[in-house]
């Protein structure tokens, strides 16, 4: 079980995000995903928006998937209150990302949209990007961001453009040699030409586009590898991240 289990309370109506959360268009752009590639799997919405518009849009546009929408912020009574009109349709489920109420192997797709700005510390992350392996089927994949990554220490809404849990997955040479196997992955892919942000360095008075990149986390399909191999790559993870991020 995951040691931190905070979040950032009432931020599943974030001031920065849309009203009612992002839409399935955000998702597909700011991911990088087609909508059709969800058709008949189960999806897991981790940390989703007050509307659910990621479930709700797949199911206007006809894509028939298994949407499980979690966040922590159903258990607040007004937010509750607030989905109950579609509990009866949807799959919502109050949870954290970092102890997910998930059995192994239970989801094809976790899609993961702006949850790093919800979480306290990067060890919270660390626990997320942990479960998120732990509740992916063989096969599965995970796509996590968005990540600004060029230096801006103008730019507070995207953090200063340096994200330390990025830094860490991305850059960690101890985390590269041990993905070394077709057991457990992790990688990263620019966005496309329209999830570019533009932002201002004030210093320079010029403007500039910063790439936006997103992680994608795959768990190797059985023909890659066996679970044993599977868990066993995990639990040295597991260790890794946890020593490195105290």
């Amino acid at each position: 079980m995951a040691n931190n289990l905070e979040w950032k309370k009432g931020t599943i109506e974030h001031p920065l995000m849309p009203e009612g959360g992002r839409s399935l268009d955000d998702y597909e752009k700011t991911l990088g995903f087609r909508r059709q590639d969800l058709e008949g799997i189960r999806v897991l919405d981790l940390g989703c928006g007050p509307e659910i518009k990621l479930a709700r849009g797949l199911k206007n546009a006809k894509i028939d998937a298994d949407v499980v929408s979690l966040s922590p912020d159903f258990s607040i009574e007004n937010h509750r209150l607030l989905v109950k009109r579609f509990a009866q349709e949807y799959g919502l489920v109050a949870g954290i990302g970092q102890d997910m109420p998930f059995k192994d192997n239970r989801f094809d797709r976790v899609l993961c949209l702006n949850t790093y700005d919800h979480l306290p510390s990067k060890r919270a992350f660390v626990e997320m990007v942990l479960e998120i392996f732990r509740v992916m089927k063989d096969g599965g994949i995970a796509l996590i961001g968005p990540f600004e990554t060029f230096p801006d220490e103008e730019n507070k809404r995207s953090n200063f453009g340096i994200n330390p849990a990025y830094e860490f997955l991305m850059k960690s040479a101890e985390i590269k040699e041990l993905l070394k196997n077709d057991a457990i992955r992790i990688h990263q892919k620019e966005v496309a030409r329209s999830g570019l942000r533009k932002t201002i360095n004030s210093k320079n008075g010029k403007n500039f586009f910063s790439p936006i990149y997103r992680i994608v986390v795959e768990k190797g399909r059985d023909d890659d590898c066996d679970s044993n191999i599977f868990w066993n790559c995990f639990e040295k993870l597991k260790k890794l991240l946890y020593r490195k991020n105290k």
